[in-house]
């Protein structure tokens, strides 16, 4: 257990929650109950009790969550119509991530091809974009195994956190907290400006490129220069590995190719709506408000926190 007697703030492994939250029910406690994607929070008669999984976390700089939630909150607060004005993220567009050009994949099947990669895209993308400060972007660059927490702090954005009422034991009432939608709004922001930025880029390349996940983009050797070309032109610096395209299965849509650098063999199953650039609907669901119960596996946190995976 980690604490702040001063402030009555303790940090608590994860696994223990159940027993604090049973107690707490049990004894008909009144008490608040912050639930988001990694952690567990309680609190009770001016103490808070956090609960979360701490392995994988140490060296990986997950500490920047901190000044970029502060810098982002700021930024808000110093333009107030800011968030009216460019919540351009609507449930038609287009976020899918990973894109194949089948045909042309299948034309290189046995070659080498080269993956043209943004070094810290979303990074760098808040950055230029304002949400994080000059202090914040170069302490955030020191380490590079911070890395991690470079992406976790951007996705951790995207955390809605659901607060949850207690009287006497039972659940009367739970809301969104609307400081998190607004944060989730600047994420999904960042997420396309990069999004629209590898779109244009696979739009010039035309029929001439090959895989897109996230971050980077696959291409035969010929387009490696108009690749590299696009993303200086936006003010990007990239890096170009180099692989071995194996098999590309027309019909499954799976696509095997090896890495020269991890020494390691990588598939990837595209889906049909992954095969073209056309926009495609996506479905939100209803947030139904329910009691709460403890599944130790949903608030697990992911020991690799990129918030958008290849």
């Amino acid at each position: 257990m980690y604490s702040n007697k001063e402030n009555n703030k303790f940090s608590i492994d994860l696994n223990r929650f159940p027993k604090y939250f049973e107690s707490l029910k049990h004894s008909k406690s009144d008490f608040v109950l912050r639930k988001d994607g990694t952690s567990l929070i309680i609190e009770c008669n001016d103490k808070q009790w956090k609960f979360m999984s701490y392995k994988g976390i140490t060296g990986k700089g997950f500490h920047l969550c901190i000044p970029v939630r502060t810098d982002i909150e700021n930024f808000i607060k110093d333009n107030p119509n800011y968030l009216d004005l460019n919540n351009n993220v609507s449930p038609t567009i287009d976020l899918e991530v990973q894109k194949a050009n089948m045909n042309a994949l299948k034309k290189y099947e046995g070659e080498q091809i080269y993956n043209i990669d943004i070094c810290n895209c979303y990074w760098e993308t808040a950055y230029k974009m304002g949400y994080i400060s000059l202090k914040t972007y170069t302490t955030g660059l020191k380490n590079k195994e911070w890395k991690t927490g470079r992406n976790a702090s951007i996705g951790a954005l995207a955390k809605v956190t659901t607060v949850s009422n207690y009287k006497n034991g039972e659940l009367i009432g739970s809301e969104i907290e609307k400081t998190g939608l607004n944060l989730s709004i600047i994420r999904n922001n960042v997420v396309n400006k990069v999004h629209e930025a590898f779109l244009g880029v696979l739009k010039e390349l035309g029929d001439e490129w090959l895989m897109y996940f996230t971050d980077c983009v696959y291409v035969p050797f010929s387009k490696r220069g108009v690749v590299k070309e696009y993303f200086e032109r936006l003010g990007y610096e990239t890096k170009e590995s180099t692989y071995q395209l194996d098999r590309v299965n027309l019909e499954t849509g799976m696509v095997n190719w090896y890495d020269y650098q991890k020494s390691a063999a990588k598939g990837f199953a595209f889906a049909e709506r992954q095969k073209t650039l056309e926009p495609y609907n996506i479905v939100i669901g209803n947030i139904k408000e329910q009691n709460f119960k403890f599944d130790k596996d949903s608030v697990k946190l992911n020991d690799n926190q990129d918030f958008l995976k290849q």
